[in-house]
């Protein structure tokens, strides 16, 4: 149900980035495939990282216990020496807590400012399908203005769509991706930190909401900058001789046992071509959404 979930998420991004969510039905087995691709991209992607950043952790953890020892030595935190062995524990003192939790609220905010609103702009572009060039000043997301949005951005990563410039999305959700790491460290952090604070769950909830609205909109990013927007172009003969005159490309879009979904790149619109009037079809390369419009090469 977990990769159902997330498979359902990254297609109605898709779809929706694309403009043609809800016209047609993607199937169980699709959903649930698309959540397992997902969650084994982020890690491997995770794990290529993860080996040389745990040397830098390890580093940085023992000059943390370093400066907290050096804290403890003068006085700053509690010394409670063990009677029973030769090795000394020490204790944070309540105030030292305090300053941590008071660094960590500010940390979050400066998280906020830094990824929630890139996190945000992706999800504002719809309909780049059916975009025409009198769209260029609007910038083609369809959505109205909304207070604090980055609309360059959005524009930005719009541009790199339809470029097919993949290395430009790939990083764009890594960093996001990092975003949402950065968050699960902080409110682990935050977790520790307050350990038998009194309403500790109050403490900790603007990090764990942080977290919840990051994890729920990773997916989504995902479907909008890492899904492929590549599909078959097909060439069928049907009863209908309207379509056999058609001069754009035919994209595949979705087909069932009772239709054919075709996207018309040159006159921008959806076709449902019932199987019944479909005497052949054949699918020829598979392309861009984006890519050039006319000819049936």
């Amino acid at each position: 149900m977990i990769f159902y979930a997330i498979g359902y998420l990254i297609t109605r991004a898709h779809l929706t980035l694309l403009g043609i969510y809800g016209l047609f039905d993607e199937s169980y087995v699709r959903l649930i495939t698309e959540g397992a691709m997902f969650a084994l991209s982020i890690v491997s992607f995770i794990g290529t990282v993860l080996l040389p950043l745990s040397a830098v952790f390890g580093v940085a953890a023992l000059l943390v216990r370093l400066v907290l020892s050096i804290f403890g030595y003068f006085g700053l935190t509690g010394r409670v020496r063990d009677l029973t062995g030769p090795y000394l524990h020490w204790t944070r003192k309540p105030s030292f807590n305090a300053f941590l939790y008071v660094a960590l609220i500010l940390l979050l905010l400066w998280h906020y400012d830094r990824y929630f609103e890139s996190f945000q702009n992706p999800l504002r572009i719809t309909n780049v399908l059916y975009r025409t060039s009198g769209d260029q000043n609007s910038g083609g997301t369809n959505v109205p203005a909304m207070q604090n949005s980055n609309p360059l951005e959005s524009n930005q990563i719009r541009t790199w769509l339809e470029q097919d410039n993949t290395e430009r999305t790939h990083d764009h959700f890594r960093r996001l991706l990092w975003g949402e790491v950065s968050a699960a460290l902080l409110l682990a952090a935050a977790w520790h930190v307050t350990i038998g604070w009194r309403w500790r769950m109050l403490w900790i909830s603007y990090f764990a909401i942080s977290f919840v609205v990051y994890t729920v909109s990773l997916p989504m990013v995902y479907g909008v900058l890492e899904e492929p927007i590549e599909y078959p172009v097909i060439t069928l003969d049907a009863t209908d001789t309207a379509l056999t005159h058609l001069t754009g490309k035919l994209y595949l879009l979705n087909k069932t046992d009772q239709d054919f979904v075709l996207w018309d790149a040159q006159g921008k619109q959806l076709l449902w071509i019932p199987r019944s009037e479909v005497r052949w079809a054949a699918v020829r390369q598979i392309e861009n959404l984006f890519g050039s419009p006319n000819g049936r090469n």
